[in-house]
């Protein structure tokens, strides 16, 4: 009998480890005077890293004038951040970027001046705690998804730089451990000093360790009568920058880190990057056609069932095809659980002498603003084994090709999975 009890805890023991979260994403209102700001689930526990957001959007749902968005990551000893901007309503355009290794998150209003730097302070109890040493006159919405847990082993950031030579490396061994995925943001071609620099040019991606790279990037031309924009939709890269002849790859995930390569021309790129390792827990990077038409819409070949995603949408129609046109003007990005989500937009319309920028944040895991109104917009359904749903109110009749980085929840015997599925 006392064996049987013994093996009866240590079955729920491992059940409620399995069905533990080990995402959060958690909301706040930027503070507005300088100062420390608490980003906590009840119940977490303590992470071991973080990914914050934040754009001009201060209102859920409502678009505002001009684009703003930055990214960064933490994971309690380092931290870097990436920024892009747009001016609305301009005849010749005013574009620009920044990124550094002492924030997480920073904003420059759209004439480039500072108006938002936040640090990570410390961990606390079930979260994080950010200090603004320079708060927004607005309180603009800040989304930090928290990311520990027993399915977490390791969580390491830092910035690369790889080689001005194209096919050729950087070896990463400061990691410290063999990651499964790497998360990446590309700030342009140029370096995390903490200066402004010319253009809006900001990409996203994520590399699978055994089985996908993807990554979507965006660039607004700075200084030109009649806007100029690019998007691309890349298969097999982490990231890119300006209109994608600086290509990164990641290569050889390392038992201590991995190799990052230079692709497509001789000039170097800086990558901001989180490295996670898993237990018991996998990932899947997709490639994602957009639905054409409202209501429930399902994404699937999920590994296991998910607890947390992360979307990068755009309107490129096609993959790994420079998009010169229409089709590069909406780029979002979202974090999202069963329980929380964020999505984060901006667009800029392309080939016009006056420049017309929108930026656009709400609570759902999916919006996307073109030509000044909705071009896509869901709510959230559920997660099931393999499948995520949702339900949207708003789609485009053309199928556009977003990317999508899952975190499921596996079984013992199927936890070293790591797919990668094409949708249709």
């Amino acid at each position: 009998m006392e064996r049987l009890i013994l093996l009866l805890v240590i079955l729920a023991l491992l059940c409620s480890t399995g069905n533990a979260e080990e995402f959060a994403v958690v909301h706040n209102d930027a503070r507005t005077t300088p100062g420390t700001q608490s980003f906590t689930s009840s119940g977490f526990g303590t992470p071991v890293a973080a990914m914050c957001m934040a754009s001009y959007g201060a209102t859920n749902g409502t678009s505002t004038a001009h684009a703003g968005f930055t990214i960064g990551f933490t994971d309690g000893t380092r931290q870097n951040t990436a920024f892009m901007r747009s001016k609305n309503g301009v005849t010749t355009t005013l574009t620009g970027k920044r990124a550094d290794t002492s924030d997480v998150l920073y904003l420059a209003n759209q004439d480039g001046a500072t108006i938002l730097r936040a640090q990570f302070s410390s961990w606390t109890t079930d979260g994080m705690v950010l200090n603004y040493s320079v708060a927004p006159a607005t309180a603009y919405k800040v989304t930090c998804t928290l990311i520990g847990g027993v399915g977490i082993s390791n969580a390491y950031t830092n910035i690369v730089s790889t080689p001005a030579t194209v096919d050729t490396s950087t070896t990463v061994s400061t990691v410290g451990f063999q990651a499964d995925v790497l998360i990446g943001v590309v700030n342009g071609d140029g370096v995390y000093n903490d200066t402004n620099q010319a253009q809006g040019d900001l990409s996203i991606g994520f590399a699978v360790r055994g089985s996908t790279q993807k990554a979507l990037g965006i660039l607004d031309v700075t200084a030109v009568t009649t806007t100029s924009l690019n998007q691309r939709n890349f298969s097999s890269r982490i990231g890119r920058s300006g209109t994608n002849s600086q290509q990164i790859e990641i290569q050889n995930f390392t038992s201590l880190g991995f190799d990052a390569t230079t692709r497509n021309t001789s000039t170097a790129a800086t990558m901001g990057y989180l490295a996670l390792k898993f237990n018991g827990i996998a990932a899947t990077g997709l490639a994602i056609d957009s639905p054409t038409a409202t209501g429930s819409q399902s994404i699937t070949g999920i590994t296991g069932t998910p607890q947390w995603g992360l979307l990068i949408a755009g309107s490129a129609q096609s993959l790994d095809v420079n998009v010169t046109n229409t089709d590069s003007e909406a780029f979002g990005v979202s974090t999202f659980t069963s329980t929380a989500q964020r999505c984060f937009a901006i667009s800029s319309d392309d080939a016009v002498t006056t420049s017309n920028v929108d930026t656009l944040t709400d609570t759902k895991p999916i919006c996307l603003i073109k030509d000044d109104a909705a071009f896509y917009n869901a709510s959230f359904t559920s997660f099931s084994d393999s499948t995520a749903t949702f339900n949207y109110g708003t789609a485009n009749g053309t199928t556009r090709k977003w990317i999508g980085l899952f975190v499921g929840h596996v079984s013992a015997a199927t936890s070293h999975r790591r797919g990668v599925v094409l949708l249709p």
